[in-house]
């Protein structure tokens, strides 16, 4: 047998040892993905509302969650950029709706504490083993956009916050996709704009 014979079994046989580690692995990992999703506002309306959902591939349930969102860096008091304010946080049609919970803002973190950062705690009770499916909305947040003009971007956050990361009792190292708010033309003003430019190459034909 030669080296370069004997050398390929010895790979083949790391290789066929790495699987089940390799599938251990991903056994072990969560299927959750937790999405805030890129919103866009049209400039001049005076707010937007941001649902925040979670999914999973498998059968996965959620129990206690602390929802952390920060716009941008966190604003005026924490941060450097004067963004969209979180002007209210909205539970009613989450997965917890269908089961006994309650809403408890963390200290300095509610609402109007600070405008680009709140802080939320969903509260089951564990002790009955109360947890839901992870697969639908966790909150929907409402932003104050009424000042944000046209190419205005901001990114929205709920892990690397000033208060820290979110975190979801029961799942296991979930997929977290940030998400941002950014404003757009009026459709008026695209279709304008659109418009003149088809004038303007028929005038130069």
């Amino acid at each position: 047998m030669n080296a370069t014979c004997k050398r390929s079994k010895e790979c083949a046989k790391c290789w066929l040892a790495a699987v089940p580690l390799a599938l251990l692995m991903t056994a072990s990992t969560s299927a959750a993905i937790i999405d805030v999703g890129d919103v866009d506002v049209t400039v001049g309306d005076s707010s937007v509302d941001v649902p925040i959902t979670i999914t999973t591939d498998s059968s996965e349930a959620v129990a206690e969650t602390t929802l952390l969102v920060q716009v941008a860096d966190g604003g005026p008091g924490l941060g450097s950029i004067t963004g969209p304010a979180i002007t209210g946080i909205d539970f009613s049609n989450s997965v917890w709706e269908a089961t006994t919970y309650s809403t408890v803002a963390s200290t300095g973190l509610a609402v109007g504490d600070f405008p680009q950062l709140i802080q939320y705690e969903v509260l089951l009770d564990i002790s009955t083993g109360e947890a839901v499916p992870a697969d639908g909305e966790i909150a929907t947040i409402t932003l104050d956009t009424s000042g944000m003009e046209l190419g205005d971007s901001y990114d929205l956050r709920v892990v690397n916050t000033k208060g820290g990361d979110s975190s979801f009792s029961g799942l296991s190292e979930p997929t977290v996709e940030d998400g941002s708010v950014t404003a757009v033309p009026e459709p008026a003003t695209v279709t304008l704009l659109g418009l003149g430019a088809i004038a303007l190459l028929r005038r130069k034909r």
